[in-house]
């Protein structure tokens, strides 16, 4: 596996996208500011509750990451992961349009978004030769794995709880690019257990744009992903896995939660919270558990810039957790399930311990999650 990695790295094709990613990031920290006094169109970050960074920080991290994949699907032709990279790239366009969008203008329709991130997802099934993975549950999953129809719709909608659940846990620095290191490190065990060379040379694709744009947001977040960077990684992440796991039908797809707990959860509980709280479900709110975290972190009399940073350690047991309980159960679906139940334990039991941030006294705002 070394030896993949290290020859992947040393192409001319990678080092040019990663020194041109490197460079972008250097030109648009240095000179975000002076864009946004001359730009009347670029808004600043209005979202008062959810604000848990200071000053104004430019949110096109993910739009580099677009961009060094692209430059490098240009200069490498022979690579065997080419077919995915170009079908994933030229797919996630409506996705990607829509997203920088609303980093630069903010005045995108959540239907809106929604649609293009659907489009995305349905152009990748259509232009990609994949098989979907079986679905092990009883009756339900025969019923989908026997119908095309069904199987896109349900994968589609897989794909956009894990797209939109990515851009809810993206909310501190290090948190989503974290949380992506870790579900691609699981993705890449299960593909050197199966000696599949094939996928872990596309994992390594993720894996070095992600930690290239670490360096530049962590601790203390000069360059945020924003919605471009959360809804890409999202997209590319739930892709693999369902492109894997096809592959490999002797692992049980449920490992597909496993691996994709934290954010795919964040949002569905976020979501049955809301409703049990008389909410619209769309409405944004300032109780999630990274949120919940970084207040009581603020609370210690801490700065908000260090709270902030230390969100993603304090946060590893859920995001790293997976990881290692993989190792141990990936063969095994009754295990893989108690794990599942471990995972649900282990947030509901974080979430509940942490006071909810007050804003009775504090003037009302509108803000999204984010």
């Amino acid at each position: 596996m070394i030896e993949i990695l290290i020859t992947q790295l040393s192409q001319t094709s990678m080092l040019v996208s990663v020194g041109i990613m490197i460079a972008l990031y250097g030109v648009i920290i240095t000179q975000w500011p002076r864009w946004q006094q001359s730009k009347s169109f670029l808004k600043n970050y209005q979202e008062v509750h959810q604000r848990v960074h200071e000053g104004e920080t430019p949110r096109l991290g993910g739009l580099v990451i677009y961009i060094g994949l692209w430059v490098y699907w240009l200069l490498c032709h022979h690579s065997q992961a080419m077919p995915f990279v170009e079908c994933l790239l030229i797919s996630s366009f409506p996705l990607i349009f829509i997203s920088v969008k609303e980093d630069l203008l903010q005045n995108t329709w959540v239907v809106t978004r929604l649609a293009c991130m659907a489009a995305s997802c349905i152009l990748f099934f259509l232009f990609y030769d994949l098989s979907y993975p079986s679905i092990e549950f009883p009756v339900i999953g025969d019923w989908i794995s026997n119908s095309s129809v069904l199987s896109l719709l349900f994968f589609t909608f897989c794909i956009l709880v894990m797209i939109n659940g990515s851009n809810l846990i993206d909310g501190t620095n290090g948190l989503l690019p974290m949380n992506a290191l870790m579900q691609a490190a699981s993705l890449m065990y299960i593909t050197y257990e199966t000696n599949d060379s094939h996928n872990m040379i596309r994992l390594f694709y993720i894996i070095v744009p992600v930690i290239i744009f670490m360096g530049f947001n962590y601790p203390w977040g000069k360059i945020f992903l924003g919605d471009t960077g959360a809804y890409f990684l999202g997209f590319m992440m739930s892709l693999l896995t369902i492109i894997i796991l096809s592959e490999h039908p002797e692992v049980p797809t449920w490992v597909a939660v496993l691996i994709l707990f934290y954010p795919a959860f964040e949002l569905l509980f976020s979501i049955i919270r809301k409703l049990t709280e008389h909410k619209s479900p769309m409405q944004p709110d300032p109780h999630h558990l990274h949120l919940k975290m970084f207040h009581l972190l603020k609370n210690q009399a801490m700065s908000p810039r260090v709270s902030n940073s230390l969100v993603t350690p304090y946060l590893a047991i859920i995001w790293g957790t997976p990881f290692f309980l993989l190792v141990w159960v990936k063969d095994s679906l009754i295990m893989t399930l108690l794990s599942i139940v471990l995972m649900i334990i282990i947030y509901l039991g974080i979430y509940w311990s942490l006071p909810r941030k007050d804003l009775s006294h504090e003037k009302r705002f509108l803000y999204r999650d984010k």
